[in-house]
């Protein structure tokens, strides 16, 4: 309650006692009667708000016309309380907040049998372009050209590329400079050094950028991708672009270089602080050497600039400011003009420049026990575009046998150096040429094509739900601990984010074919792509097509687990928590109408998933798996571990739907052409549809990529001429 208020100057002020619990009236102070007007604790408002007014007025005005004063004077406002109030009530302590939840991960392990993958790369060249990944100003990035007659011969690998061969590049560009505005140009040249013309064939080429292409977005572990409108960064659209067969414009579909004739088959400007992804496919008749460059726009000379604009002269006023005419502004100068660089600007890049700086770190040499492994970035010729594989059972079969009933089995992908998985199986693309301070393989197979084919068959006695999916665990080189995984995953580290096309027969018998964007952290156990119902003896033939994207961090696993088909629509979500079923128009991440429902709960679970505390497995420092992107991984294992009886996951749920009861479609064997994709749900009813039997064409699809294993590809190096190997 407000009693009283009263101004205290500075010297007042130090004359309180500071003992005192409330501040005392020091100056001159009145006290207001109570009267009949609304009161407040018995005194009058109006009255004390006229008289606090007067004083501060009063106060305030002497401050100021009293300039000689000992001392400066300054309203300063003191509430004294009624000696008549009530003592107020003490304080109700407050409820202690309940902590909060431990951040720190928990690592779930599964131990299942893990498996090379089948298969193997094509004798392809690829020139890789990843080093330096961050380019800040002119230099070479990889150049095939031979050494003679050049400034700089270390920055030449001289090698010779004739039939297949492609070219990959990934590079940032940043600047030191105060030229934000001024963009870095990625330019990739080929060259005919032969006496006759050489004929280029672009098969399929793609180039993304960040800004404007495609920048990066926050999006679900998994969505609906059939329309190729989904994606993440430039590495995620340009796997998806390249496996849906598009080929940019931009892009020329044949290239004739006259003998001694160069020409640019890319030549695009990226901005500052944007990143870009390019994969050009092309087939030669003849020897040509390729060199991807980065050169700076060039300034456009003020004298080459056309004249500006003459700006109007004001008119002469006859009133006001005496007649006078007001002189102009001084006009700031231009802001420079960029043109992209000429063909002549390239070819002098390469005749007398030297290779990009500042270097990434020289990566590890192999077979070196180190603490700490750095793998480098790759820059040279790799040898491997596409891997091919068949994965079926030992012993010669031709068929995968699909695990028992709780639990699975997983086969590695693109796995690398120290991060084998107990397999001993480096899928790294070998260099066969390369700078003497980058990458010793291509670790992490950027670019390359993963075309996977699963005959599944089930030889058990029971119908089972098999499902595919990839999964994401913690990078290991020996299998003694299992697959381990985070729980939550890494928020901050995301390890893989591209399209998977899958291809497959449901359980209606109809060919379907799903294209799903998935984003997958470190650490992250994944959800089904797809789950089938198989009956025994049951046969379906499955094909995994996806091209690794150049953001993501390997490895990988793609995992076949078989699980109760009970207990397969409660239990199999996707990364929101709506539930996945294999009905026609469901797809991963687009459920329509389907609302979210709660995840069963986690101790209802019988499965052989070891949850141990981080800290116990010695990761009490999360490693940084991206051998491309951060060259100071540490690839050192975990501590000791507990070793639990060695059994699947098993995964039951409190709610049993029942086992579903197919619906009766007569003598039906509609054709399975694995072609065709489907978009929208179809419902078959009870209807009956005869004696159906149209061809079984069991064809993948060609979306512009040309199977080239069996044919003959050369291409040269130092002068040798190497003939492919045919693949069997």
């Amino acid at each position: 309650m407000l009693s009283l208020l009263s101004i205290l100057t500075i010297p007042q002020i130090a004359q309180i006692s500071p003992t005192a619990d409330i501040p005392v009236m020091v100056a001159p102070t009145a006290f207001v009667e109570p009267t009949q007007e609304p009161t407040h604790g018995g005194y009058g408002l109006n009255r004390v708000s006229n008289f606090q007014n007067s004083l501060f007025t009063s106060s305030f005005t002497n401050s100021l016309i009293s300039p000689a004063a000992d001392t400066f004077s300054f309203p300063i406002f003191v509430a004294n309380t009624p000696t008549t109030s009530e003592p107020l009530p003490p304080i109700a302590p407050l409820t202690p907040l309940t902590p909060l939840p431990s951040l720190t991960p928990r690592i779930v392990v599964q131990r299942h049998e893990i498996r090379p993958l089948p298969g193997r790369l094509d004798q392809v060249p690829v020139i890789h372009s990843n080093s330096p990944e961050v380019v800040f100003n002119n230099g070479i990035l990889v150049s095939t050209f031979p050494p003679a007659g050049k400034r700089s011969p270390q920055a030449h690998l001289n090698a010779a590329l004739e039939g297949r061969f492609d070219i990959f590049a990934h590079h940032i560009a940043r600047t030191n400079t105060q030229e934000f505005g001024r963009p870095l140009y990625l330019g990739i040249l080929l060259y005919n050094p032969n006496s006759r013309p050489v004929m280029i064939d672009v098969m399929q080429a793609a180039a993304l950028f960040t800004n404007p292409d495609a920048p990066f977005v926050n999006l679900p572990s998994y969505v609906d991708n059939f329309a190729g409108n989904i994606y993440s960064g430039p590495g995620s659209r340009l796997s998806t672009d390249l496996l849906r067969g598009l080929h940019q414009t931009r892009f020329p579909s044949q290239i004739v270089l006259f003998p001694g004739e160069s020409r640019m088959v890319m030549s695009e400007p990226i901005l500052i602080g944007s990143a870009v992804s390019a994969l050009i496919r092309l087939r030669s008749n003849g020897a040509v050497y390729a060199a991807t460059l980065a050169l700076q726009a060039p300034i456009v000379p003020p004298s080459e600039l056309p004249p500006p604009p003459t700006p109007p002269t004001p008119p002469r006023s006859t009133t006001g400011n005496f007649g006078l005419v007001t002189p102009p502004r001084p006009t700031p100068p231009p802001p420079p003009v960029y043109r992209p660089p000429t063909i002549l600007e390239w070819e002098d890049l390469i005749r007398y420049g030297s290779l990009a700086t500042p270097r990434d770190l020289t990566p590890t040499p192999p077979n070196r026990p180190t603490i700490t492994t750095i793998y480098g970035r790759v820059a040279g010729i790799a040898v491997g575009s596409v891997w091919e594989g068949r994965l079926v059972d030992q012993g010669g079969r031709q068929d995968l046998s699909i695990p028992n009933r709780g639990q699975a089995f997983s086969y590695v992908i693109n796995t690398l150096n120290q991060g084998t998985f107990g397999t001993g199986q480096d899928q790294s693309a070998p260099m066969v040429a390369r700078y003497p301070d980058t990458a010793y393989r291509s670790n992490g197979n950027y670019g390359v094509q993963y075309s996977l084919s699963l005959p599944l068959q089930n030889m058990t006695r029971q119908t089972q739900a098999v499902s595919i999916m990839l999964q994401t665990p913690l990078k290991r080189d020996e299998a003694s601990q299992g697959l381990q995984f985070l729980e939550p995953p890494s928020a901050e580290e995301v390890f893989y984010r591209g399209t998977i096309r899958i291809a497959y027969q449901d359980d209606f018998g109809l060919p379907r074919t799903r294209s799903i964007h998935v984003v997958q952290n470190r650490g992250q156990q994944g959800e089904p792509l797809i789950t089938m119902t198989m009956p025994p003896d049951d046969r379906r033939l499955v094909t995994v097509d996806f091209i690794y994207p150049p953001d993501a961090t390997p490895p990988q696993i793609l995992t076949i687990r078989s699980t109760d088909p009970a207990t397969t629509l409660s239990e199999l979500r996707d990364s929101n928590g709506n539930v996945f079923t294999d009905q026609p128009g469901q797809l991963p991440g687009q459920l329509p109408g389907q609302p979210r429902l709660d995840r069963p709960n986690s101790e209802a679970r019988t499965s052989d998933a070891v949850i141990l505390d981080a800290t116990a497995l010695g990761a009490t420092t999360p490693e940084v798996a991206n051998p491309v992107l951060n060259p100071n991984f540490n690839s050192s294992g975990q501590n000791s571990t507990p070793n639990p009886s060695p059994q699947s996951l098993i995964i039951q749920s409190e709610q049993n739907l029942g086992t579903p009861n197919p619906q009766s479609l007569g003598n039906l064997n509609p054709t399975k052409n694995l072609d065709t994709q489907s978009l929208g749900s179809q419902s078959l009813g009870s209807q009956s549809l005869g004696n159906l039997n149209p061809t079984q064409n069991l064809d993948t699809q060609n979306l512009g990529v040309e199977n080239l294993s069996n044919q003959g590809q050369t291409f040269n190096l130092n002068n040798q001429t190497t003939q492919n190997r045919r693949s069997n």
